[in-house]
């Protein structure tokens, strides 16, 4: 599951602290376009998000809980080799 989200994850720049609210400049729909993915694929996987602390309400975002999603968000070695 962790690669059907990985562009999305892109798109959530963390601030500094624990909580972060940010706001995309655009709607869904832009944001699956702009992604390649359909507005049902895009929502679907900021669903998939929300254990990992991530809320999305329209256009904006909060991430409740940043080390879950850094720890979500880090890539595995079995897949990637940071030495590369």
């Amino acid at each position: 599951m962790k690669s059907d989200v990985s562009q999305d994850r892109t798109y959530l720049q963390i601030e500094n602290g624990s909580v972060a609210n940010f706001a995309f400049p655009f709607d869904k729909k832009t944001l699956a376009a702009k992604l390649g993915v359909t507005l049902e694929v895009l929502s679907r996987n900021f669903v998939s998000l929300v254990p990992y602390g991530v809320i999305l309400n329209g256009k904006s975002v909060i991430v409740k809980a940043r080390s879950l999603l850094e720890n979500f968000a880090r890539p595995s070695p079995l897949i990637v080799n940071p030495a590369d």
